[in-house]
């Protein structure tokens, strides 16, 4: 996983260029990571309790076929192996690392197959039982544990790919088992635990999809009936500033022109004057964004915890727009964090948005950039922004956050 992609925190301030990374996918993959992070990064502590078991039958069952190994360093390189997948699957998944790629499932796949097969090779022509080897329950285990990391449609492909491993093991070991049986029963025993588990993965990655897509379609319906309504209300309070303004300086300026019947050069300069705040105005309340409504709302809590300076935002061309919405919840949700956490004694938050310029792959990258000063300690700072950092991951790419001398920078970009 290269550097610039994941949520580091450093003593020193890793460079933010705009260049943009060549593989980046032009389709996001459909998985709950990138449509639930919080509920992907609530599941985390799983997965390494579940590698620790699965690596330690590995060990145990490899133990107990003692006197069945013909090549003992085999066995325990596949060990090895088998452990090794596990942990390049765990630092790919976690969360200071989001999203899981699809090459790294691509490696993941090869290490435990290549351990399958040496555990295989390890035992070849005195194995007794397949039904005892490790091989198809560890990799039916690893195809699980991706349910929630990559999409179905990939999960049931390495599914297939273990379980073609696993018949061609069974196939060529089946003169040497103690059980005499068919061939296909031997496939069967070896094939189950992968489909079993992997097909289980499958069924969860593409419900958990589904269900998020269900309740985000159910929430856009309601934020549109709630937009209708509000909108009308939004026209009346426009309306009213407008009618307000109206009476209280242009109205009485005209009537008195009335009266006078003429007009000098000073009433044309406020003439324009007058103008220019009416449509200053106007444009305001037609540019003001969702991002213009968090800061709006934190600097009212600013005032209120008598925090200055207040929080700034700055978005000449209003490309807070373009974010998606899990994208939005994301960037307002470590805004509150910065203002509100007494951990973090953040004050001066400023948040601006860089346009980028239009890349060869058809994307155009922007890069959001916080920036706060911070009285926390650079440790405390680390672990109050770490769950923020991680769903920020999950949604952005270019991720990086620094601290230095008490200041601290969030950057990250996404694409238009």
């Amino acid at each position: 996983m290269r550097r610039s992609e994941s949520a580091v925190f450093a003593e020193d301030p890793a460079p933010l260029g705009s260049a943009w990374p060549a593989f980046v996918e032009r389709r996001r993959p459909r998985t709950r990571q990138r449509m639930d992070p919080l509920g992907t990064l609530s599941g985390w502590p799983l997965l390494p309790v579940a590698s620790v078991f699965v690596v330690g039958y590995a060990a145990i069952a490899t133990a107990s076929h003692g006197d069945q190994l013909v090549h003992v360093d085999l066995a325990v390189l596949a060990v090895f192996t088998m452990a090794g997948a596990f942990i390049v699957f765990l630092a790919g998944a976690a969360p200071s690392h989001a999203p899981l790629r699809g090459s790294l499932l691509v490696f993941v796949v090869a290490l435990a197959a290549f351990s399958f097969g040496l555990e295989m090779a390890s035992t070849f022509g005195s194995n007794r039982l397949f039904q005892d080897d490790y091989g198809p329950v560890a990799t039916g285990v690893i195809l699980a544990m991706m349910a929630s990391y990559r999409p179905a449609i990939q999960i049931a492909v390495a599914a297939v790919a273990f379980a073609t491993i696993a018949t061609g093991c069974a196939v060529v070991g089946a003169p040497y088992f103690a059980i005499i049986a068919p061939v296909s029963e031997y496939i069967v025993v070896g094939v189950v635990p992968i489909l079993g588990l992997g097909l289980a993965g499958v069924a969860y990655a593409e419900h958990s999809v589904r269900a998020v897509e269900a309740w985000q379609r159910s929430a856009a319906r309601a934020t549109l009936a709630r937009d209708r309504e509000m909108r009308e209300g939004i026209a009346r309070s426009v309306q009213q500033e407008q009618v307000t303004l109206l009476g209280r300086d242009v109205l009485p300026f005209l009537a008195a022109i009335v009266r006078a019947g003429s007009i000098t050069e000073a009433e044309t300069a406020l003439a324009r004057s007058l103008a220019r705040t009416v449509r200053g105005s106007l444009v305001a309340e037609l540019e003001h964004t969702w991002l213009d409504e968090i800061v709006d709302r934190e600097r009212a809590r600013a005032r209120v915890r008598d925090v200055s300076p207040p929080p700034v935002v700055t978005d000449p061309l209003h490309l807070a727009a373009r974010m998606r919405g899990e994208q939005r919840a994301a960037c307002a949700a470590i805004l509150a964090e910065l203002c509100a956490s007494v951990v973090i004694g953040a004050s001066g938050v400023t948040i601006g948005i860089e346009a980028g310029t239009l890349q060869r792959s058809g994307f155009t990258p922007h890069t959001v950039r916080v920036v706060a000063t911070v009285t926390g300690a650079s440790r405390s700072v680390r672990r109050a922004l770490r769950p923020y950092t991680s769903v920020l991951c999950a949604v952005f790419v270019r991720v990086s956050a620094t601290t230095q001398d008490g200041r601290l920078t969030v950057a990250f970009d996404y694409e238009v």
